[in-house]
């Protein structure tokens, strides 16, 4: 195993940017933060950029309304597969930030992406009318599946790139008073077991 590139004291973004030029943004990220670029996401630009929308899309039971709410769930469907598909819609910072990366002169070594953690998409879930243990349990399996698939096109697009995964996490805060659907032992499961899916180096990011 090769050793890491990422060393302290590297800046890197995470969260939205408020572009609606998906280039515009990877040209910014690419040149401001070139030691460790983030793949922006742009809720402005599509509300299926949004934190919940851009991830929950690949449940079979899940329908998002327009504005990139969670509009429709339909339990009959869960045996259904969960589908990771990246489209220029509902990724297009991500998509446009490969292939810009891609054409630099010197493509980025080391890159960051991100993806919403198990424990804000199951809060999401629970909120939109899913019974909070399958809400959880399903908000795991996509965090995981979501991991894999950005390994994945990473590789297939930037074979030669270092990369680092945040899981973005702000509902972690609701387990700090004992009053989320699910208590802690469980929430630390489903967490670590997002965090264990990627082959990649890993953080968390909670605010």
């Amino acid at each position: 195993m090769r050793p890491s590139l990422l060393s302290s004291g590297l800046a890197t973004g995470i969260g939205s940017l408020p572009h609606h030029d998906p280039i515009a943004a990877a040209a910014s990220s690419l040149r401001w933060l070139p030691e460790l670029p983030a793949a922006p996401q742009l809720p402005t630009r599509t509300p299926l950029e949004g934190m919940i929308a851009q991830w929950v899309r690949a449940l079979p039971e899940v329908t998002l309304a327009s504005d990139g709410t969670i509009g429709g769930i339909d339990l009959g469907n869960l045996d259904a597969p969960i589908v990771c598909t990246f489209d220029p819609t509902a990724h297009g910072g991500l998509l446009a930030f490969l292939t810009h990366a891609q054409t630099q002169p010197k493509p980025p070594a080391l890159v960051k992406l991100q993806v919403t953690g198990p424990l804000t998409l199951g809060l999401a879930l629970a909120e939109a009318g899913v019974p909070a243990s399958l809400a959880f349990e399903r908000a795991g399996l996509l965090a995981r599946a979501w991991a894999r698939a950005l390994e994945h096109i990473v590789v297939e697009r930037l074979p030669g790139a270092e990369m680092v995964l945040f899981f973005d996490e702000p509902g972690l805060t609701a387990f700090r008073d004992g009053q989320a659907p699910i208590d802690r032992e469980r929430a630390t499961d489903l967490l670590s077991g997002a965090l264990a899916a990627a082959v990649c180096i890993v953080g968390v990011h909670v605010c």
